[in-house]
């Protein structure tokens, strides 16, 4: 026998909401347009995930680390000591240096860096331009994939901005490995400021070279 609320639907009137359905997408950040993020850094649509509830259609989601997948972290920058291989990259990474990134920790498949926003970094809105933040998560990608053997670049990548970065701001950049194969990777990138709000998401595809060597003339 069915209990009253089954039978009459929700106890405000309104018919009981479907549970959303396994497997789907989590979503990180909703806006008035029609399309979502999901928690890998990829859009979608309602009408792909129709039979999931919009509960909060037209509010935007707290953009916080609460939202997203677990990142892990390996203590404070102080105590994290680099593998040989991240300290010979870094050793040869003028890009990093020149834009002051730090790398705070790498091991196989997983990194953190960070970078303070500079006046050179902004755009003419004012805020820091997204392929300041795009090179940050890229490098991200760099200090997880490479582990020492051949080299390792990046083949593409998908960036949402979520936040703008402004003046100061102090971004991160955590890097998970999603699959590390003999030739290629997939690795997603969140990147923070020092509130916690998620700036960007990024996901980005790795190609194992055999050698980097530039070609004889």
């Amino acid at each position: 026998m069915r209990s009253g609320r089954e039978a009459c639907g929700s106890s405000s009137g309104h018919a009981p909401q479907e549970a959303t359905p396994p497997g789907s997408p989590k979503v990180i950040h909703r806006g008035r347009e029609s399309q979502d993020i999901d928690s890998l850094g990829f859009a979608f649509t309602g009408a792909v995930h129709a039979r999931a509830p919009m509960r909060r259609a037209g509010r935007q989601m707290p953009l916080t680390n609460e939202n997203l997948p677990p990142v892990r972290t390996w203590g404070r920058p102080e105590q994290a000591a680099l593998p040989a291989h991240s300290v010979a990259l870094l050793a040869d990474d003028a890009c990093s240096h020149s834009h002051g990134i730090s790398v705070e920790s790498a091991a196989p498949g997983q990194s953190r860096l960070s970078m303070t926003v500079r006046a050179e970094m902004l755009n003419s809105h004012g805020i820091c331009h997204g392929g300041i933040i795009f090179l940050l998560a890229d490098t991200a990608l760099a200090y997880a994939a490479n582990d020492g053997a051949a080299p390792v670049v990046s083949t593409g990548a998908q960036v949402h901005y979520l936040n703008p970065a402004r003046m100061d701001d102090v971004l991160s950049a955590d890097c998970e490995a999603l699959h590390e194969g003999a030739k290629s990777g997939l690795y997603d990138v969140t990147v923070t400021n020092q509130e916690g709000a998620v700036v960007a998401t990024f996901r980005g595809q790795s190609l194992r070279a055999r050698s980097l060597a530039a070609p004889a003339r």
